[in-house]
């Protein structure tokens, strides 16, 4: 049975709530005299796809507008930085008035930092939906059920300890937690309520101020408040992962992340551990002045939507090139493959995705787009492979 699949637009307000936690600190610790910086910004966007309700064969094409108002403080002094943010974002699509929806996010960032340390904290609040509903998100052609609206609430604490590569000897820890509660058909969605907590440790050395060497421990453990009535799968469990790994910014143009090592999953039934390879990968590369090439891999574990999966391993590789053609004018190619194996349900997703989109800037505060994009499944799951293509146009602007 499917419960439901989170496609909300990540990049754009959350991060993936399933995602291992990674520390990327590079620079220095210290910061510059900043005075209060204040930044109002709206982006409206225009969109049109062929397949809006991802479907296999009744393609349904949907035009809507998307808008969002973010708002940004920051100030900064010598040992002390304090961020936060607040957005919204609202969506209005012409075929049905279920699938319109607002979504919110309110964000706070503070880092105090004192020579080689530094300790920060994160606190977060969002509400936001999945696509099209516990029905409609995987395919099925009912249209009139409510979106499925949650609430995530996140907490993160860092304490870092030779960042800046001023130091010998490198050492990260941060302690996370989160929780989402549906507040929307929960005679359905009660089956995705779920808590994460972990933590992520790395020690290392830094070899030079650019670059470094360290060893990494991930743990998670991730309790879901609902199983359904007498299913022999338990989808609570437990992560650990160790790796090892090397950071390093060679030079102006080459820096990259890469770790590696080995992960169990356990079960909180205990019917037996789930073993496998697990690893990280950035890499960026400016071959010229006006070129920037982006390549990403990574294996990781994911929450299971679906009863018969204990979790979701995914693996998910990537390509970015961005070029710069004048001071006004960018465009951006890339490309993605995403594998998702349901653990235990004998069941396997592929999904790619190409991309392509033009930046043309009117000023210093005003820049508008165009973008396509080609979104396709392949699956094992039968009537669930679909095709998508979409396109949009749009505006940001700075209102500040």
């Amino acid at each position: 049975m499917f419960i439901s699949r989170d496609r909300s637009r990540c990049a754009r307000l959350a991060c993936w709530a399933g995602q291992f936690l990674l520390i990327s600190a590079g620079g220095s610790l210290a910061h510059a005299q900043i005075g209060p910086v204040n930044q109002l910004t709206l982006a409206v966007t225009g969109l049109n796809t062929d397949n809006f309700y991802y479907s296999d064969d009744e393609l349904r094409t949907v035009s809507g507008l998307e808008t969002q108002l973010r708002f940004r403080h920051r100030r900064e002094t010598s040992q002390l930085r304090t961020e936060y943010q607040l957005q919204a974002l609202g969506a209005a699509y012409n075929f049905s008035q279920r699938d319109n929806y607002v979504d919110a996010l309110a964000a706070t960032n503070l880092t105090w930092s004192s020579g080689r340390h530094a300790l920060s904290a994160d606190l977060s609040a969002h509400l936001s939906r999945d696509p099209f509903g516990s029905i409609r998100t995987e395919g099925e052609t009912s249209f009139d059920r409510e979106l499925d609206r949650w609430r995530n609430l996140s907490a993160s604490f860092a304490w870092l300890n030779g960042a800046d590569g001023r130091s010998r000897l490198l050492t990260e820890a941060r302690a996370f937690v989160s929780d989402r509660q549906y507040i929307t058909n929960e005679n359905f969605t009660q089956f995705l309520d779920r808590r994460n907590v972990g933590m992520n440790l790395l020690a290392g050395v830094n070899l030079s101020i650019k670059t470094a060497l360290f060893f990494n421990v991930f743990t998670s453990d991730t309790q879901f408040e609902n199983e359904q009535p007498g299913s022999p799968i338990v989808r609570s469990g437990r992560t650990i992962a160790y790796m090892g790994g090397i950071r390093w910014k060679a030079t102006a143009n080459t820096s990259g992340d890469v770790r590696a090592g080995v992960a169990t999953r356990e079960p909180d039934d205990n019917r037996g551990e789930f073993d496998s390879s697990f690893w990280s990968a950035d890499l960026q590369w400016r071959p010229g002045t006006n070129d920037t090439v982006r390549l990403h891999s990574d294996r990781g574990f994911s929450d299971s939507y679906i009863f018969e999966s204990e979790f979701i391993d995914v693996q998910r590789h990537s390509i970015d090139w961005v070029h710069d053609w004048s001071l006004k004018t960018t465009t951006n190619i890339g490309f993605s493959y995403e594998e998702r194996d349901f653990v235990t349900a004998d069941e396997l997703d592929e999904i790619s995705r190409l991309f392509a989109r033009i930046n043309y800037r009117i000023d210093q505060n005003f820049f508008v787009f165009v973008s396509g994009s080609r979104l396709e499944r392949s699956t094992t799951r039968p009537g669930l492979d679909f095709e998508r293509a979409q396109i949009e146009a749009g505006f940001e602007a700075q209102l500040n």
